[in-house]
């Protein structure tokens, strides 16, 4: 769901309780419309998250942790400046909207008492962080000037004004008689949900959708199939446990428990035995749970958009010159026929004249020597016409033979190249994306201008997994699974790999004694995870010692070939 009003009332509720009266210890600011506020009260040290992210926008305090850029940007070096050291005051939600301003107790340059207020509008593409002091804006995480809305500008130096009212009804402040006056009007035949949605401040159709099932036990039921006093006196209850601060933070997991899907401050009665429920103590760990892996994955597909735009473009070419590749041989298969116009015409120069545009001679290379007809340019004598058909077969020739040769390694360049968009599709972190782009830097994909202040990044690890005792490691990238397999392997540990297309190396750490079957089919399960094919239902699979696996001489990254193999069926699957 959105990180609506109901969640955000919990989380305020939650900060509130933990922050208040808190210090301001430190600020980064890891992505362009993200930061992180390090806040000690008491003993205890907290780190607020803060972002205006246009798919993800939320607040809550986390428990992981990000990389930080080298250099601050200019935001954080300002909310550093004017917030820390800082004391938190209060952490109020404006009305039930979604904007949450702190209050922030601090002192100028002079020594002076200020106050400012960070203000963190959760508003999907609308998101923003703004700093003001007196009212006004000091500056904001994205500027709105006039080309980007005429309605509302953020800007330094303007008076802050709270975002356009959506003339709803305050759910926390309505009475029974408003809530049933509401749901009355809106006609019969619409459905519950849809009707709280558009009536009621900061719900969300996932808290139309319970409200619906809680008062007629169907999520979809319309208002004809119910009495309104009855939904009337669920959404009563419902605002209650709001204005109480009763709150039930949960996960919704999908039907494998795998993934989760949706996040919620209360208890969601219409999944029950359908999807998997986690429970959580407080709002910001569901949040946590839900969020942080998610963002990463998607901030991970926006950032891998450029590398994957290299790749593709390359691949692109490469499939260009190899239809061209093609076409040279295609030619190149007339090059016999140049040779023997060239000596038949060389063997009956005695008896052909010059000034002909074709020469009718017997091919005596073919049974029964039958007349062959030579075109020929008149222009030209009998010998220069021989002199030129050989010509055009060493030509025909030497193209062939460079024709091949590149054919060949155009070929093995779009099977790797394949691979790495394949392995951009997998890449689970923006460090993944950062090893796939060096690896195509490294191999002049990429021209990269040396920088004396670059750090060299540490190497990923692989990606480790364990399954009965037995260790699991997975390549993340070409480079690394060349390394993993020809490096790190033994001899007798069991290499997998989903057949036929681009996917990880996979490695089964052999202990003593055989890998029972069951290692062997989860180590399967994830090679067909990390590949081009996971969405399939059923993955081939191919596994053997790595003994009997190789790389060719001058193969791309991540290029082997192997034998004595068997294969495995199985469902991609991350254990």
């Amino acid at each position: 769901m959105p990180f609506d009003a109901i969640a955000l009332n919990c989380a305020v509720n939650e900060l509130n309780n933990k922050l208040s009266g808190g210090r301001v210890e430190k600020i980064h600011q890891p992505e362009k419309d993200e930061i992180w506020i390090t806040v000690k009260n008491g003993r205890e040290t907290h780190k607020l998250l803060i972002s205006a992210d246009s798919s993800n926008p939320r607040i809550y305090i986390t428990k992981n942790t990000k990389p930080n850029p080298l250099s601050a940007p200019m935001f954080c070096m300002l909310l550093r400046k004017k917030l820390e050291g800082g004391r938190i005051v209060a952490i109020r939600q404006l009305e039930f909207e979604r904007i949450v301003e702190i209050e922030i107790e601090g002192y100028n340059e002079l020594g002076d008492k200020k106050v400012s207020m960070l203000i963190a509008e959760i508003m999907g593409r609308h998101s923003n962080i703004i700093l003001t002091e007196e009212g006004k804006i000091t500056d904001s995480i994205k500027r709105i000037d006039m080309t980007v809305s005429s309605v509302r500008c953020v800007l330094p130096g303007l008076t802050y004004e709270a975002p356009p009212s959506q003339d709803k009804i305050i759910p926390t402040a309505a009475d029974r008689g408003q809530v049933f006056e509401a749901l009355l009007s809106a006609g019969e035949e619409k459905p519950i949900d849809k009707v709280i949605v558009s009536s009621f401040m900061g719900f969300s159709p996932l808290a139309g959708r319970e409200i619906a099932y809680r008062a007629t036990g169907e999520a979809d039921a319309r208002l004809s199939a119910v009495n309104i006093k009855k939904v009337t006196d669920m959404f009563m209850e419902f605002a209650e446990d709001i204005k109480n601060c009763s709150y039930y933070p949960i996960v919704i997991y999908d039907e494998d428990g795998g993934k989760a899907c949706d996040f919620a401050a209360y208890n969601v009665g219409m999944y029950q035995g359908l999807k998997k429920i986690v429970h959580f103590e407080s709002v910001s760990e569901a949040m946590d749970e839900f969020y942080f892996s998610r963002d990463l994955w998607e901030r991970a597909r926006q950032k891998g958009a450029s590398v994957r735009k290299i790749a593709s473009n390359a691949l692109e070419r490469c499939k260009k010159k190899l239809i061209i590749l093609q076409e040279t041989l295609g030619e190149a298969e007339n090059m016999e026929t140049y040779k023997v116009y060239g000596e038949l015409l060389t063997a009956n120069l005695y008896r052909l004249s010059d000034g002909s545009d074709k020469a009718v001679v017997e091919n005596f290379y073919q049974d029964g020597q039958p007349l062959v007809t030579i075109p020929l340019d008149k222009s030209k004598s009998v010998s220069k016409n021989a002199e030129m058909y050989f010509r055009k077969y060493r030509k025909a020739k030497h193209a062939k033979e460079i024709a091949t040769e590149q054919s060949g390694k155009n070929s093995a360049e779009i099977e790797y190249l394949t691979s790495v968009l394949g392995s951009i599709d997998i890449a689970e972190t923006e460090a993944d994306l950062n090893e796939i782009k060096a690896e195509l830097a490294s191999l002049g994909y990429i021209k990269t201008a040396e920088s004396k202040k670059k750090q060299k990044e540490k190497p990923l690890a692989p990606y480790r997994f364990e399954c009965g005792g037995y260790e699991i490691l997975v390549g993340r990238n070409n480079r690394q699974n060349d390394q993993l397999t020809l490096k790190i392997a033994g001899n007798y540990d069991i290499w997998l790999h989903v057949k036929n297309a681009p996917g990880s190396h996979v490695i089964v750490r052999k202990a003593e004694g055989n890998i029972p079957d069951s290692v062997i089919e989860a180590a399967a399960s994830l090679a067909a995870y990390y590949s081009s094919l996971r969405s399939s239902h059923m993955v081939e699979v191919d596994y053997t010692i790595v003994k009997n696996v190789k790389k060719p001489s001058g193969a791309l990254p991540g290029k082997v070939i192997y034998v004595n193999y068997k294969t495995a069926y199985v469902m991609p699957k991350k254990i």
